[in-house]
């Protein structure tokens, strides 16, 4: 899937999503809170749903004017707070459930999860998260959504993180990712 690029323009992101981008900014949380009002997202609030197209134009803008640093770091604050199942306990099953995560934080008019957990099916049309154990201690994640590669790396970084501080992530193929016109980017992510 094309970065910036929304194949259903009726796709929407949370608010939670929206405030972890502005927390990521910092120092410069105010350009971007003027960035997502160019784009039609007022004051984003929690478990109210806004475009998605407006988001990812909000994200290419920024790394235009600031770079894929404050992308990461943007990308890094969305699992800081994030609530997992009880039964999420180590970085595997973390790592294992992303997609799952991904797809509940995004919805269709608003309506509903892209993620129904009654039935465990996905709606398609904004890419995955696909998990593969290596061995032990080292995992890929395939990444196939709009959301540019540094978010993504600095989100996986911090998921991992969260259940193993020995833990790191790298692009295994920078040259064919998707900031350089690839359909995907593969993650490895190593721990101890």
């Amino acid at each position: 899937m094309a970065v910036y690029k929304v194949k259903n323009q009726n796709i929407q992101t949370s608010g939670d999503g929206l405030q972890a981008f502005i927390e990521g900014l910092g120092s410069q949380r105010e350009m971007g809170i003027e960035i997502l009002s160019k784009y039609g997202i007022h004051n984003p609030q929690s478990g109210q749903w806004y475009s998605l197209e407006g988001y990812l134009k909000a994200l290419e803008e920024l790394e235009k004017i600031i770079g894929g640093t404050a992308l990461y770091s943007v990308g890094e604050k969305i699992p800081k707070n994030a609530i997992f199942p009880p039964e999420v306990d180590s970085i595997e099953k973390a790592l294992s459930t992303l997609n799952i995560g991904f797809h509940m934080n995004h919805s269709l008019d608003g309506k509903s999860m892209m993620f129904n957990p009654a039935n465990g099916t996905f709606e398609g049309g904004i890419g995955n998260y696909i998990y593969k154990q290596i061995k032990e201690g080292e995992a890929e994640i395939t990444v196939d959504n709009a959301y540019p590669t540094s978010f993504d790396e600095g989100l996986i970084f911090a998921v991992a993180q969260r259940f193993n501080t020995a833990s790191f992530v790298s692009l295994v193929d920078d040259q064919s990712s998707r900031s350089k016109g690839g359909e995907k980017d593969v993650y490895r992510i190593q721990w101890f």
